[in-house]
């Protein structure tokens, strides 16, 4: 087995494909990333937990030799930072390395002599696309909608992950904690399919997206999804479960409604939450008479602040934990528009801005 490659290139191929590694495990391969070069000459880097996939192709140097490495992504990363112009991945007498250049005179990283044969097969690409998104419009998505899933041990197993639903030419990304809930749209023609993406597959296809040029073709099946663009793929089995039924969650009508600019009212919260503490993650939200006033409350401090909310005649008081709503500002441009929509304490709150995007949050008791 041979490649020749630029080190800037094998190490993002290394850092993309890093996440697909299992963390903990006590099977050595499934703790390395396989380089191979098949047949034509054609490169590339894969690793895989088992239930997440992941593969990116790797342009090399025109001189290659079929076969295949397994490398640790953590220390070839480190090393391949440190290096310029071309490096080789190749096996001598003594097993796998990467050494600088072509020769063998440069530096070089040797590497542990694990059996390429035993590496668990990476699925093939899922065959023809549900849908075809825009990269950079999927990453955006993703960065507004993940952060609501849950992430705590022990929490409802269908809220760990997005859900991807496509229908009636809307692709519709969803994610939820039950206590608060993200949603964006976009224009997608494909057929009806819905399935729920595990967190980790989902945060590795928004650092891949975020990176490509072009287009990212979804595939859904039965038990598992599939993501492909220009020199990469990623396969995931899904989450099992009932997601819930956000649709029902968002309300159709609330009584009142005001409009903020994202950053203004972020500031707002921002203060009045340094009154609060670990223990009492609370701010109360007074909207009445073109202004939003904020305070946030713990033993022995109050934070407060004020925001403007022109043209608001209503009378609304809440009490909302302020992370979720600076979480979901965060997702958003600064300069954005945000129409709040509320009716009372005991309704749930949207913040929604005018690109398809809806946050929804559940107000304290």
């Amino acid at each position: 087995m041979k490649l020749v490659v630029s080190a800037k290139a094998l190490a993002d191929a290394v850092a993309a494909v890093a996440q697909g590694v299992a963390p903990k495990t006590t099977k050595p391969v499934l703790a390395t990333g396989k380089v191979q070069v098949r047949e034509g000459g054609v490169a590339t880097v894969a690793a895989t937990d088992t239930e997440l996939s992941v593969r990116r192709v790797v342009d090399g140097d025109g001189d290659a030799e079929e076969g295949a490495v397994l490398i640790d992504p953590k220390r070839a990363a480190d090393w391949l930072k440190e290096q310029t112009g071309l490096v080789t991945v190749e096996r001598d007498d003594k097993g796998p390395l990467i050494h600088a250049g072509k020769g063998r005179r440069g530096g070089r990283l040797e590497l542990a002599d694990l059996d390429p044969a035993e590496f668990p097969d990476v699925p093939a690409d899922g065959g023809a696309a549900t849908v075809t998104v825009p990269a950079a419009k999927l990453a955006a998505m993703i960065e507004r909608t993940a952060f609501a899933a849950d992430k705590k041990e022990g929490a409802r197993w269908a809220c760990m992950g997005v859900m991807f639903r496509v229908r009636d030419g809307v692709l519709t990304l969803v994610a939820t904690d039950t206590r608060r809930l993200a949603m964006m749209t976009c224009p997608a023609v494909g057929p009806d399919a819905h399935a729920v993406v595990p967190l980790k597959a989902v945060q590795l296809l928004a650092k891949n997206a975020a990176d490509a040029d072009g287009d990212v073709a979804v595939t859904i099946q039965p038990n598992a999804a599939v993501f492909r663009a220009d020199g990469w793929t990623i396969h995931t089995r899904l989450v099992a479960g009932k997601f819930p039924p956000y649709e029902q969650i968002v309300p159709k009508k609330l009584d009142h409604t005001a409009e903020v600019v994202a950053a203004v009212f972020g500031r707002a919260v921002r203060s009045a939450a340094c009154g609060v503490d670990d223990h009492a993650k609370r701010v109360e939200f007074r909207f009445a008479a073109e202004t939003c006033e904020m305070t946030g409350r713990s033993e022995g401090y109050a934070g407060s602040s004020e925001c403007e909310v022109p043209g608001f005649d209503g009378d609304v008081t809440l009490a909302m934990d302020p992370q979720f709503v600076l979480d979901g500002l965060k997702a958003m441009d600064k300069a954005a528009v945000v129409t709040i929509r509320m009716t009372d304490e005991s309704k749930p709150v949207l913040f929604q801005t005018g690109d398809d995007y809806t946050l929804l949050i559940m107000p304290l008791d």
